[in-house]
């Protein structure tokens, strides 16, 4: 996957809309649940990057790539200061920035949302 790619296909995968921090829990989050896990077996991570506000983590999303596969793999967890809490959280991704092809999941989620799997542009 191309560096500058792989930049925009993080930057643009997640919107972690996570400011509603007053909203009421929605039950206990998925333990079991592992970025990796979500992903399944032949995914390497690639990239993440954190959402934050002025006080505390909101949410990581995660980028994996599947070499075999050719595939990208997209998940945003929230942090332990929002899981629990149904809050409007995204991921999505554009391998190729053209708007075609995208994957993505977008919801009010307790606990992650994805993953979105599109296949990876070619080098």
């Amino acid at each position: 996957m191309r560096t500058s790619a792989r930049r925009s296909a993080i930057i643009a995968s997640a919107v972690a809309a996570l400011a509603a921090l007053g909203a009421t829990p929605a039950g206990a989050a998925t333990a079991a649940a592992t970025p990796a896990g979500v992903c399944g077996s032949g995914y390497t991570q690639i990239d993440s990057h954190t959402f934050r506000n002025a006080s505390a983590e909101l949410a990581r999303v995660h980028l994996f790539y599947n070499a075999s596969t050719r595939s990208n793999c997209v998940v945003t967890f929230h942090s332990a200061s929002t899981g629990g809490y149904a809050l409007t959280t995204g991921a999505w991704l554009d391998v190729d920035g053209d708007g075609k092809g995208q994957a993505k999941d977008q919801g009010a989620y307790s606990s992650y949302a994805g993953p979105g799997s599109p296949r990876a542009a070619a080098v």
